[in-house]
């Protein structure tokens, strides 16, 4: 069995990527790659499985899909929007033969659902192939940021405020590429796609306007904010979706009118699980139906259809579109002759206030030369006063130069000086240091000077004192010599037995040194003492 993805070629949205990713991730492996907008094209000579998912159709007249197709039709959107005035008129006839023939037909939304009962098709709410995304790994990092995803300059500055002061930086990213101007392949693209869910996975949280940037955040489990305007954006797309997502709008976001905060985002609600599991056990039933090649009924009498049946109902759905467009332009045309006729009298009339204004713009272009020749010899003078000053101001820079030379001599000179002055100070001040410490220490002196004399005049005193007591004891012992002397003579028992010579000794150690003034002896007639 074969396998084809279907994916959008020209797409300016790489949401369109995203979806197609989510389908092929479902796939044993991908043998073709089959454009969205040229289904009925796609030519294979054994049956391709395919899961027809995403939104249909800007090429309506390329519906249905070619018969070697093998469809599983979930997850589906259509829309009346497109360039040929064709809005759903594709699903009748053929069209809706198509679908019956692989009913139940699985809807994105409940807008197409509706559709789909309008036209007697069975079918049920799928919900969308980007929820069965799974969460990819965390890459361990510190920074902590918050994408903006085609948000308005607004919400931006808003986002701004809200994070200031916190460790949070702004993303601003976008859904916009450029596969139109130069597509890339295949492999790249699914690169381009894994790298942004890699960033929503490792956000701290996403705020955004695009549907397909919302919904992989939410089977992800990254906190998501769908910005929601009624009366700017496609209401019905987004039908069924608000019940699963965080929503407000542009003015409540401003307003903080909304519960979602970006620098504290709630944890994403999780009424989608239950459809994104539905979903999963659809799309592997399916794969297991694919596995023993064998295609179902349906396919073999959708393939028993008479081709020229669908060429003639597409030729006709084309043949309208072809008058529509017919009369698009007869009404651009009529436009164009009415813008025409209006354009040509205006010319006419710009014609004749020409014609008018000739000669005057003639005199004033006469003028002019004249007024650019005056200006011409005035700038030739400025210009031989500018030279003059030219070298005025060089001589004025050479002069300044020298000044400046002066300047920075003398700027040493003073800085030498200073450094001396700064010196002498500080001498001047070790000087003061030690002048008053020489007079601390003279005071310090004085002190101990006037001790001194006091401690001599207190020692005069008691040497007055002293010898005072002295002369008082000489007196004294003077007073008692005589009986200290009478004493030892007529009573001292060692006297008395002294021989003469001891007796004359011992008076005199009585008597001392004057001894000579005293008058022991006196002479008498008989010699006898």
């Amino acid at each position: 069995m074969k396998y084809g993805v279907v994916f959008y070629k020209d797409t300016d949205n790489i949401g369109d990527d995203i979806q197609s990713y989510a389908a092929m991730r479902f796939l044993p492996r991908t043998d073709y790659l089959i454009d969205r907008e040229h289904l009925s094209d796609f030519v294979c000579s054994e049956p391709v499985a395919v899961i027809l998912n995403g939104w249909f159709l800007h090429h309506k007249y390329n519906w249905p899909p070619a018969s070697c197709i093998w469809p599983l039709c979930v997850s589906m959107h259509f829309s009346k929007n497109d360039y040929m005035g064709i809005g759903y008129g594709f699903l009748c006839g053929v069209g809706n033969d198509y679908l019956k023939a692989y009913e139940p037909i699985g809807c994105r939304d409940k807008s197409t659902l509706d559709i789909m009962c309008q036209r007697g098709i069975e079918a049920y709410l799928s919900g969308c192939m980007t929820l069965t995304l799974q969460s990819r790994q965390r890459k361990q990092t510190t920074e902590k940021y918050i994408c903006l995803v085609d948000v308005s300059k607004q919400i931006y500055e808003k986002a701004c405020e809200q994070t200031d002061g916190t460790d949070s930086k702004i993303r601003c990213m976008s859904h916009r590429v450029e596969y139109k101007q130069q597509s890339d392949n295949w492999e790249m693209r699914m690169n381009r796609v894994e790298e942004l869910l890699d960033i929503y996975q490792n956000a701290s949280c996403v705020v955004t306007k695009r549907l397909h940037c919302a919904l992989p955040c939410l089977a992800l489990g990254t906190p998501v904010l769908l910005i929601l305007d009624k009366e700017s954006d496609d209401v019905a797309r987004y039908s069924h979706f608000t019940e699963l997502l965080y929503t407000c709008s542009t003015n409540e976001y401003l307003n903080q009118e909304t519960d979602f905060q970006i620098t504290d985002p709630p944890v994403n609600q999780t009424r989608y699980v239950k459809e994104k599991n539905r979903l999963i056990e659809t799309i592997c039933q399916f794969i297991n139906q694919t596995a023993n090649g064998t295609p179902p009924e349906a396919f073999w009498m959708w393939n028993q259809k008479d081709q020229r049946t669908i060429d003639r109902w597409r030729m006709r759905m084309m043949a309208d579109a072809a008058e529509f467009a017919a009369k698009q332009v007869d009404e651009l045309l009529r436009q164009k002759g009415g813008m025409e006729i209006h354009q040509f009298e205006e010319i006419r009339q710009l014609s004749e206030r020409y014609e008018n204004n000739t000669q005057t713009w003639k005199d004033y272009v006469v003028m002019l030369k004249k007024e650019e020749q005056r200006l011409n010899d005035v700038i030739a003078t400025k210009e031989k006063e500018e030279q003059r000053l030219n070298g005025v101001i060089g001589a004025k820079e050479k002069e300044e130069q020298r000044l400046n030379g002066v300047i920075r001599v003398k700027e040493k000179e003073e800085q030498r000086l200073n450094g001396l002055l700064e010196v002498k100070e500080k001498e001047e001040a070790r000087l003061n240091g030690m002048m008053e410490c020489k007079e601390k220490e003279e005071d310090r002196l004085n002190e101990i000077i006037k001790e001194k004399e006091e401690v001599n005049k207190r020692l005069e005193s008691k040497l007055q004192k002293k010898e005072e007591e002295l002369r008082k004891i000489h007196d004294f012992i003077e007073d008692k010599e005589q009986t200290s002397i009478i004493w030892l003579i007529f009573f001292s028992k060692t006297y008395q037995q002294a021989p003469g010579t001891r007796r004359l000794k011992l008076l005199k150690e009585s008597f001392g040194r004057n001894i000579h003034k005293v008058i022991l002896f006196k002479k008498r007639k008989d010699n006898k003492k």
